[in-house]
C-alpha cells in the first residue's frame, strides 16, 4: 500500500508495531506528527490495514482519529462504527452513526449501516423504522425492500411484507434475495404452491444457488411429496456436493419418510459434515434413544453437549436418557 510504503521511506523502522493490537494510539499520533506528507493519508492507511488484519480495537481508535482530522469525509464514521460492530459495542456502533446520518443524510452506506447495526443488536422493531426510512429516503435500493421484507415477515405481519415483496419485484424481478424471501412469506401463510413457485423460479433463473433445490426440496417433503424431495436433493448433491443444507435436508427427508435405516445413515453423515449446526446432533441423538441404541446416543449427546453447552435440543434429549447406573442394572439383571 501507498501509505505504508512512504512510512518506510521515511524512516518508520517498524510499521508492523504500528498496527499491533497492544500499540498506544498516542505513540502512533506522534509518530505520524514527525512525518512528512497529509497525516490524513498515512493515518487511513494504517486503519485500513488494522481492518484488513481484524485488528479492531486499534481499527476503531484509529478511524475514531482520522475523522478527527477529516471531518468533512464520511469514511471515518462509517469505519469507526464497523469496528465497534465487529467488537460487538452496538451502542458506540450506533452512536458514531447516529451522529453520521446527521451529518451525512445524503450517504448510502451511513444509513444503511444505522439501519443495520439495530439489526444487528437483535432491536427489530427499532431496525423496521430505520430500514422504513433508509427505504423512503433511497426508494430506488434494494436493501431497503429486501431488509423490510424480512423484518415484516419475522413480526409475523406477512400480509405487509408480501405487498412490499410484489413491489420489490416489480423494481427488482431477477434478485435472488427478493425470490428467497418469497419462499419464506408463502411458506409461512400456507401458500405452499406460491412458495414452490417461487422455488421454482430461483431454480430456473439461479441454477447455481442451492437455495432453490434445498427449499424447493423441503417444501416438497412438507407437502409429503417426498419422491419430488429426493430428486431435488440428487440434483443439489451432484450440483453442491459441499452444501451442509443439501446434506441435512436429504436426511429430514427420510426421516419424514420413516426409513429409519437410511436416516440413521443419512443423519451419521450430516454429523460429520456439519459439525458447526447442533440440529444433525440433536436429531441423530434422538433418533438412536427412539430406535433403543442408548448407549451410541449417550456418546453423541455428550459429544454435543460439549460442543453447544446451551442449545436446548441437546438438553432435552440428554434429559430423555436412563441413567448410565440404571442401564448397567437393567443389563445385569438380564443377565441373572
Amino acid at each position: 500500500m501507498e501509505g505504508m510504503v512512504d512510512l518506510k521511506r521515511q524512516g518508520m523502522r517498524n510499521v508492523t508495531a504500528l498496527t499491533h493490537p497492544k500499540c498506544d494510539i498516542d505513540r502512533v499520533m506522534t509518530a505520524l506528527a514527525s512525518l512528512n506528507g497529509d497525516p490524513r493519508d498515512i493515518l487511513r492507511s494504517l486503519a485500513t490495514r488494522s481492518d484488513t488484519q481484524q485488528l479492531w480495537h486499534l481499527s476503531a481508535s484509529l478511524w475514531l482519529r482520522y475523522r478527527a482530522l477529516a471531518p468533512a469525509d464520511p469514511l471515518g464514521h462509517i469505519k469507526s462504527a464497523t469496528a465497534f460492530r465487529e467488537l460487538g459495542h452496538f451502542a458506540a456502533a450506533d452512536m458514531v452513526l447516529t451522529h453520521g446520518t446527521a451529518e451525512f443524510p445524503a450517504d448510502i452506506e451511513m444509513a444503511l449501516g444505522h439501519a443495520d447495526v439495530a439489526r444487528i443488536r437483535g432491536d427489530n422493531a427499532e431496525a423496521l423504522s430505520r430500514f422504513e426510512a433508509f427505504h423512503a429516503r433511497f426508494p430506488q435500493h434494494l436493501a431497503g425492500y429486501v431488509c423490510v421484507v424480512g423484518l415484516l415477515r419475522e413480526a409475523g405481519r406477512c400480509a405487509e411484507a408480501l405487498v412490499r415483496l410484489r413491489e420489490g419485484l416489480r423494481l427488482f424481478p431477477n434478485r435472488r434475495e427478493l425470490l428467497r424471501e418469497g419462499i419464506w412469506i408463502s411458506r409461512q401463510i400456507g401458500r405452499s404452491a406460491e412458495a414452490e413457485l417461487f422455488a421454482a423460479t430461483l431454480r430456473r433463473r439461479f441454477p447455481e444457488d442451492p437455495d432453490g433445490w434445498v427449499l424447493g426440496a423441503m417444501l416438497a417433503r412438507e407437502s409429503g411429496w417426498f419422491d419430488a424431495a429426493e430428486t431435488l436433493l440428487a440434483h443439489a448433491l451432484v450440483r453442491f456436493p459441499d452444501s451442509q443444507n443439501t446434506t441435512i435436508q436429504s436426511a429430514w427427508v427420510a426421516h419424514a419418510r420413516e426409513d429409519w435405516p437410511e436416516a440413521l445413515m443419512r443423519w451419521e453423515r450430516a454429523v460429520t459434515r456439519c459439525p458447526g449446526d447442533p440440529v444433525p446432533y440433536t436429531v441423530y441423538g434422538g433418533l438412536l434413544r427412539t430406535l433403543g441404541r442408548v448407549e451410541e446416543a449417550r456418546v453423541i449427546l455428550i459429544d454435543a453437549h460439549a460442543r453447544f453447552p446451551d442449545h436446548a435440543g441437546i438438553l432435552h434429549e440428554l434429559a430423555q436418557l436412563p441413567s448410565q447406573q440404571s442401564g448397567q442394572a437393567g443389563t445385569a439383571q438380564g443377565a441373572g
